[in-house]
């Protein structure tokens, strides 16, 4: 857990979006072990390619490619799958999944074969490729909550397959006992992003703020520590969507306070057992 990727959120200021080469001479001057690619749509996708070569210039991990699979629309999940095809490297396939666009089917379980179905091509195309595939929750999306991702993977019953846990989807849907969220999940964890947050008044356009890591109300030394306490050993996200700013000063503020919170996760984590 020591290991950490920004995902590539962060690069987009009010001002325009950063390029891949960038990115990742950012992240490799700061010190970052991976960087982290959404495809938005078929130009994103169309940049796999150049991203994995940066990658591996700056000699950065590719930490994970998160991708919109729309269960609902099978011209559209199929092309996703074939970008998921496309990814010429191993690493970790983060997939959100909606049914009929945003805000629609939540956690409708009438879904659940269609699901499983796309699941198990994607799980196939990761086995020949050496991928980890995850599910990950988002807020207003059919796949909301950890509790549906648990459903889908025992329903998929597949290795290559595995849950995200997204600090801040899971805040923003009201949680607040990490415990037993970490803990029914943990046979599926195999990968976690992170962020500051607060709650936002009723009737905000979003239900809670994505800050930096030392800012917000979320407690997130109890969260690395329950994460580690329930045996994750993998790499941290740091998500930055929305944060906007001079990014290069802000993702070596926020690697500073990420290695100390490590190292009071290492040595402190008593104080995280909280009443």
């Amino acid at each position: 857990m020591s290991q950490i990727y920004a995902m590539d959120t962060f690069f987009t200021t009010s001002l325009g979006s950063y390029t891949i080469p960038s990115r990742c001479q950012i992240l490799s001057e700061l010190g970052y072990d991976g960087t982290h690619l959404t495809i938005w749509d078929a130009r994103t996708a169309a940049a796999i390619p150049q991203f994995v070569t940066s990658a591996q210039q700056h000699k950065l991990a590719v930490s994970g490619i998160y991708f919109m699979l729309d269960i609902a629309n099978p011209t559209a999940a199929q092309a996703t799958i074939a970008q998921i095809a496309s990814i010429p490297v191993a690493t970790t396939v983060e997939v959100a999944m909606l049914a009929d666009g945003m805000g629609k089917h939540m956690s409708d379980p009438g879904y659940d074969a269609a699901a499983v179905a796309y699941l198990h091509q994607i799980c196939a195309i990761a086995s020949q490729h050496g991928h980890q595939v995850v599910l990950y929750p988002h807020v207003n999306f059919w796949l909301e909550t950890s509790a549906d991702a648990l459903r889908i993977c025992q329903a998929v019953n597949h290795p290559a397959l595995g849950i995200s846990f997204n600090a801040y989807h899971w805040y923003a849907m009201g949680n607040r006992d990490i415990h037993a969220t970490l803990t029914s999940i943990a046979p599926y964890l195999r990968a976690a992003n992170i962020c500051g947050s607060r709650l936002n008044p009723p009737g905000s356009p979003r239900p809670a703020t994505i800050e930096l890591i030392d800012q917000g109300e979320l407690d997130l030394f109890v969260v690395m520590c329950t994460l580690h306490q329930v045996g994750y050993r993998g790499a941290i996200g740091l998500q930055g969507f929305g944060i906007g700013g001079d990014v290069y000063s802000k993702l070596r503020h926020s690697r500073q306070i990420f290695r100390d919170l490590h190292h009071r996760v290492a040595l402190r984590s008593h104080w995280a057992h909280l009443q």
